[in-house]
């Protein structure tokens, strides 16, 4: 019998997936994923100055490209499945790696969706708690067959739509406050 040997650690993609999850993990602690200007600016920064000692890969800056250009369907997906209140009640690591893998589903047809729940479940195994590797797999698989089955459409246009009503409303009384002071 031949032994197959077992893939040791990251693959360049796996690799790339992983950085472009740490700059959507950095946008999200400074506050910079309300803006997918904001969001890009931080790429920007990355692809000139990295903590990393190998410049940034290609794909990552496409992923994280992709994510701020999805970024409000992205986040509508994932509230959607996730059943513990708002994306504020997931570990900012899992919702940076959810983000790489919903982008994957959405607009990379050359990922397999479950290719995509595959690696983002192995990063998060690598970089995240115990409890996210389930967690992330749930929520992606979740996500997996909203898109098979075609009932996403629907759901991100009537998230969307509330969403930018509470953006407007927000923005009014944001106004009115900066008057008053």
């Amino acid at each position: 019998m031949t032994k197959v040997p077992r893939r040791e650690g990251f693959t360049a993609r796996t690799k790339a997936r992983k950085r472009a999850a740490d700059i959507l993990f950095e946008a999200q602690t400074r506050g910079m994923t309300r803006s997918p200007r904001a969001l890009i600016d931080l790429l920007d920064q990355r692809r000139l100055v990295s903590a990393a000692q190998t410049p940034l890969p290609t794909y990552a800056a496409q992923i994280v490209e992709g994510v701020a250009s999805q970024l409000g369907k992205i986040d509508s997906l994932i509230n959607a499945r996730q059943r513990h209140g708002g994306l504020d009640r997931l570990p900012g690591v899992d919702l940076a790696i959810m983000r790489v893998a919903v982008w994957e589903m959405l607009a990379n047809p050359d990922v397999d969706p479950v290719i995509a729940i595959d690696e983002a479940v192995a990063i998060a195994k690598a970089i995240s708690t115990a409890q996210s590797p389930a967690t992330v797999n749930a929520i992606l698989d979740g996500i997996r067959h909203d898109i098979a089955d075609g009932s996403i459409v629907d759901d991100i246009n009537s998230s969307m739509a509330s969403s930018t009503e509470q953006i407007d409303v927000d923005q009014e009384e944001l106004d009115l406050l900066l008057d008053e002071y």
